[in-house]
């Protein structure tokens, strides 16, 4: 990595590098965005995955799951408890 001088780190302030090489074209910006709204929705979806199971487990051990309902709730807080 170099030598810690304190100074800026990176390329000489007008090093045009990163544009010439593609780092920080539109395209690649955007592909990071698209990459990482994906990444978002899938870990979403995996905890929604991780609550359904453990609503049915707890459904097959005899809990009444009844008082668990707000965690499907469209909006939580209006859910009565």
């Amino acid at each position: 990595m170099g030598k810690r001088t304190g100074g800026k780190r990176g390329a000489p302030f007008g090093n045009r590098n990163s544009v010439t090489h593609g780092g920080f074209t539109a395209s690649a910006v955007a592909a990071r965005r698209r990459y990482r709204v994906q990444r978002e929705e899938a870990m979403l979806l995996e905890t929604l995955a991780n609550v359904l199971t453990r609503l049915a487990r707890a459904e097959r051990a005899g809990v009444d799951i009844a008082r668990f309902g707000f965690l499907l709730a469209d909006d939580p807080r209006k859910v009565e408890l």
